[in-house]
């Protein structure tokens, strides 16, 4: 988790962030877990929030394959061939 919080009106909710993103709960949580996404912390709220260009950087890099999740993939193909 991050130290200093971007401005509110960036930050979604773990909750709101599939449905904008279009992509599983599930991805949302490995990038997480796989420091691919940072989150953030609100004093006196209990969620989880995501910078939403934190969100769209994610995005991007998932699409050109370039998260670590992809990068393991890649190289596993690479040495089973």
């Amino acid at each position: 988790m991050s130290e200093q919080n971007p401005p509110r009106e960036r930050l979604l909710a773990l909750d709101q962030i599939a449905e904008e993103a279009q992509v599983s709960r599930a991805t949302i949580w490995r990038w997480v877990e796989q420091d691919d996404l940072p989150t953030y912390k609100l004093e006196g709220d209990t969620r989880t929030f995501v910078d939403r260009a934190d969100l769209l950087r994610s995005l991007a890099a998932a699409r050109r394959g370039k998260h670590r999740a992809g990068a393991r993939r890649a190289a596993d193909a690479d040495q089973a061939s």
